[in-house]
């Protein structure tokens, strides 16, 4: 079998803060995020130049493979959701930077047997938890989670949630 050499990550670049799923030309953060759940290996999403702005999420974004979202700075790219924003799980790997994540429904990051690295990330009023790191199923991965620069604050319940289990 001949080594076809490492798996470049796909870089995916969202043009639109409109929270839809259509063949319009645009992607979306929510189009961006399917695309990298549907091929295998890392991925990098990042904003098109000059794209600002609040992206109001219909549902969660779920997260189910490494990814990077580097966004263009905490002041200039929000996402809110009525739902958690994001749901990272299935030993995925990601990513975030330079995003502010508002969500008034419910939690703002959950991570289930996965791993998560923020930096100069804001997770601010959370209707539920800022970030929980939740259990995943029997025998899974442990959550990872690591901070660097950003903020978690004004959450309902608590900011940081860890739960663990014993197997």
């Amino acid at each position: 079998v001949a080594n076809s050499g490492p798996v470049e990550a796909a870089s995916i670049e969202v043009t639109t803060l409109v929270d839809v799923v259509a063949d319009d030309g645009e992607t979306s953060l929510r189009e961006a995020i399917s695309a990298a759940n549907a091929q295998s290996g890392p991925d990098v999403i990042t904003f098109a130049p000059g794209l600002s702005g609040t992206s109001d999420l219909s549902d969660r974004l779920s997260i189910s493979d490494d990814l990077q979202i580097a966004g263009p700075g905490e002041s200039v790219v929000a996402l809110t959701s009525a739902q958690d924003a994001l749901y990272l799980f299935d030993d995925a790997v990601v990513s975030l930077s330079g995003l502010t994540i508002d969500s008034p429904g419910r939690d703002g990051i959950v991570v289930s047997s996965a791993s998560v690295a923020m930096a100069d990330v804001t997770v601010s009023n959370a209707g539920g938890r800022g970030v929980a790191l939740e259990p995943g199923a029997p025998l899974a991965n442990v959550n990872t989670l690591s901070m660097s620069g950003s903020t978690i604050s004004g959450s309902a319940l608590e900011g940081l949630d860890a739960h663990s289990t014993l197997g």
